[in-house]
């Protein structure tokens, strides 16, 4: 049997982890106010990395 196509039924452009962190760390922001720190980076992709620095996390320095 061949398989002719496949369908995904919601694709995202990274895994669910990584979108988990993303709802996490707006939902710090918001409670916590506009400067959040974090130990080590969330994200492989500098994109979003930039993207929460400019909402306020920050990274220490280890």
């Amino acid at each position: 049997m061949a398989l002719d196509s496949i369908t995904l039924a919601a694709p995202r452009g990274f895994c669910a982890g990584v979108a988990y962190a993303i709802e996490v760390v707006n939902l710090a922001l918001k409670i916590h106010g506009h400067r959040f720190m974090c130990a080590m980076p969330l994200f492989t992709t500098s994109m979003w990395s930039e993207t929460l620095n400019l909402r306020g996390l920050f990274l220490l320095k280890m």
